[in-house]
């Protein structure tokens, strides 16, 4: 699995992850947008 430069460094957090998700969203296709938006909801939650 491929790490995150941000994540090796310990700074992958909130804040980072908001910043990078609209670059995420840019390339899912319509259909599969609410499913990949509920995941990324759940993740950041964790964060």
């Amino acid at each position: 699995m491929k790490v995150n430069q941000g994540q090796a460094a310990g700074t992958f957090d909130l804040a980072y992850f908001q910043e990078i998700m609209p670059k995420y969203m840019a390339v899912v296709k319509p259909e599969a947008m609410e499913e990949v938006k509920e995941a990324m909801n759940h993740f950041a939650s964790r964060l």
